[in-house]
């Protein structure tokens, strides 16, 4: 008789873990919240384009396991050249290239040394304060408090909270493959459909409880109780911080120091189509060095790769939690004032936007983990851990080497499934 297996999520690390699984015949069965798989890596057909509410890239595309996915179930992939990124001031004048080397070569030496600094701290401390011991002793021209300032904010984008609660010592922990950083202009949505298309999926079963006896788990759901010989929950971090699933008994102290050591960042994304693109067109990225009300500084040019007039803007951190209290409207006037200053009065309305709140989705409240002041990569270690060898973790937040990632969610599946086989044939 086949080992029957629950898998609670059908993000990509369920749906790694449930393919692994029915390959070597265990009774296999994911129960998902939502409508539709693909967890923070949802798609949806809007503003007529595949559109990825969550993960959009591929971060380094030699030998990535998601970059192979893509070729195996046919994803549009394009590789972002960051030589054809383009800054611009206050004014909308260019900011030239070398300048900008100039300073990132500059600010580089400024990480260095404030990691440096952490470590011969007793204890780790924030970027902020490793950082400012630097920045205030360095002189920087206007342009270069104009870059210095959307650097800053770009560490809110990037790990997806301010750089007070960031590790000097190891906000940098994530790994990428070698090559090229791409964005899926058919979102990711071509490969959780790959991925789920054999898998047993219940949608709308929000699970409640889950009760370990010695010999069985317990998936208490809204509306039924499933029994199984083990269970993979693939939960994000933000959902173990909320404590929405109650443990009977309650996780390891261990596992629950790890929760509430990690950091869950959120990333946000305001995308907006126009009647025709009035930004420079061959251009990936646009970075623009100081922005008003408050920002959304980063846009990407999905007109350069599909010829559709949309931009596609990042928030995150704090900044994007102050977006999220904002509505749509005020978010999308914002950003308009602003584009009108660079661009002139002429450009024309949007025709249609979305904006996304990560932070507020009761399936994930936030968008992925990073490693806050007094954390550290043996965290990602922990909340990896087995339990009793019935309850088993998978997903970006158990991923020390590529949390998050989506690339280190697909292994974090595949590794769980793993010990899996190992232990119950």
């Amino acid at each position: 008789m086949s080992k029957k297996i629950v898998i609670v999520g059908a993000g990509i690390a369920g749906l790694a873990a449930c393919s692994e699984l029915m390959k070597t015949g265990f009774d296999t069965e994911i129960l998902e919240a939502c409508n539709h798989p693909g967890g923070r890596a949802w798609s949806k057909e809007m503003l007529g384009i595949p559109f990825g509410c969550g993960a959009s890239w591929i971060h380094g595309n030699t030998n990535n396991p998601i970059a192979l996915l893509a070729t195996q179930f046919h994803a549009n992939v394009v590789s972002v050249d960051p030589e054809k990124f383009m800054t611009l001031d206050q004014h909308g004048q260019l900011i030239s290239p070398e300048v900008i080397k100039q300073f990132n070569r500059k600010f580089d030496l400024l990480l260095t040394k404030s990691k440096k600094l952490a470590y011969q701290s007793q204890e780790d401390i924030a970027l902020e304060k490793a950082l400012s011991q630097y920045i205030n002793s360095e002189s920087f021209s206007s342009i270069e408090l104009a870059l210095l300032k959307k650097k800053l904010r770009f560490f809110e984008e990037y790990i997806g909270d301010s750089y007070e609660f960031l590790s000097a010592r190891h906000w940098d922990q994530e790994e990428s493959w070698p090559g090229d950083h791409c964005f899926l202009t058919s979102s990711y949505q071509p490969i959780i459909n790959g991925l789920s298309k054999n898998c047993p999926i219940k949608y709308n079963t929000v699970v409640k409880k889950i009760k370990l006896h010695k010999n069985n788990v317990e998936v208490i759901t809204e509306n039924n109780t499933y029994s199984a010989d083990a269970v993979i929950l693939t939960l994000p971090l933000g959902v173990f911080k909320k404590n929405t699933v109650i443990f009977d008994p309650p996780l390891p102290a261990c596992k629950q120091d790890a929760i509430d050591n990690l950091g869950m960042g959120l990333f946000n994304i305001t995308a907006i189509k126009f009647p025709f693109s009035f930004w420079p067109k061959h251009v990936h990225a646009m970075f623009l060095a100081q922005m008003d009300n408050p920002p959304i500084s980063t846009f990407f040019n999905l007109h350069h790769f599909i010829k559709e007039p949309i931009l596609i803007g990042y928030s995150g951190g704090d900044n994007a939690r102050r977006l999220e209290t904002y509505s749509d409207k005020t978010i999308i006037d914002n950003i308009m004032r602003n584009f009108e200053k660079l661009f002139g009065h002429g450009i024309p309305a949007p025709t249609d936007y979305v904006n996304t709140r990560w932070s507020l989705n009761p399936f994930s409240y936030g968008s992925y983990s990073y490693l806050k002041t007094g954390s550290s990569p043996t965290d990602y270690d922990m909340m990896a851990q087995s339990v009793s060898d019935r309850l088993f973790f998978a997903g970006e937040a158990t991923s020390s080497k590529f949390s998050a990632t989506t690339h280190g969610a697909y292994l974090s599946g595949i590794r769980e499934a793993t010990k899996i086989k190992d232990i119950f044939r």
